[in-house]
């Protein structure tokens, strides 16, 4: 293997990374070709679970990089983050189309039954609200039941990533039930992850980190990045068609601080 060669150890996180979708889906595409104009090949490997296999053969130097992930205080001192993420998350309310819904802020949930899975992280807010007995969160053990729960009306919404919301419903539901499902763009939170380099080589770590950011930086000056998206959007990775926005780096559509106001909400999509 040559040393120009990167390896990169991943897992599932459908439609953004997965091995069965083109290139390893979008965020694999992008690193690969940030680290292609640099000269450097990349060679992925994909393994589950996240944190008690993905992260730790990286933490230990097993592998040159690991993504995508959140480049927090605690992860950044056994790693060295790129500059800039390779992964949004979108973290939205699902509903029936039948059934109008809008919301501005977190005190708008009130009263509405939420359907949640466990084992996702909705966002800092929301874990608040939920932990002070504020919202009326149903949570079940997979994505498929709390679609289910809508369907048959048990719940008014489904709180999930925007993109394996629509994963899981391809995967899980008839046509006729998924045109029946549409979400609000108002996020309860938005995650950037980033690739993230191990400490333990520091030397090699540091300068791919800062190989993959001048290339990073090339192919979204050049537009590439950008039409690349579209590509996702469209499906054309293998993924479901994503709807609405992604890659919304500078202005997400999050929910507010503050008091609930009397006035008449905005319509969705404002």
């Amino acid at each position: 293997m040559s040393s120009d060669t990167v390896r990169i150890v991943t897992g599932e996180w459908s439609p953004y990374i997965s091995e069965r979708f083109v290139g390893g889906g979008i965020s694999c595409h992008i690193v690969r070709e940030a680290f292609a104009r640099m000269g450097h090949e990349v060679e992925y490997t994909f393994t589950m679970p996240w944190i008690e296999r993905i992260y730790e053969l990286a933490r230990a130097g097993e592998f040159d990089a690991t993504m995508a992930w959140r480049a927090t205080p605690v992860r950044l001192e056994h790693f060295v983050s790129s500059a800039e993420p390779v992964m949004e998350n979108r973290y939205v309310f699902f509903h029936l189309r039948e059934v109008p819904f809008d919301w501005r802020r977190f005190e708008d949930l009130a009263g509405l039954p939420i359907a949640g899975t466990r084992g996702f992280n909705y966002g800092d807010r929301f874990r608040a609200e939920d932990a002070a007995g504020r919202l009326d969160v149903r949570y079940s053990d997979t994505t498929r039941e709390s679609f289910a729960k809508l369907l048959e009306g048990s719940v008014r919404l489904v709180a999930h990533d925007q993109g394996v919301g629509h994963e899981d419903l391809r995967a899980h539901f008839s046509p006729a039930e998924r045109a029946r499902i549409t979400f609000h763009p108002r996020m309860t939170d938005h995650h950037l992850s980033n690739v993230i380099f191990p400490r333990v080589q520091l030397e090699r770590s540091q300068a791919l980190r800062d190989a993959f950011d001048q290339g990073l930086a090339e192919i979204t000056r050049s537009g590439e990045v950008a039409r690349w998206v579209e590509d996702f959007k469209h499906g054309r990775y293998g993924n479901a068609p994503f709807e609405g926005d992604y890659w919304t780096l500078t202005s997400p559509l999050v929910a507010e601080d503050g008091p609930v106001v009397t006035s008449a909400p905005d319509p969705a999509g404002s």
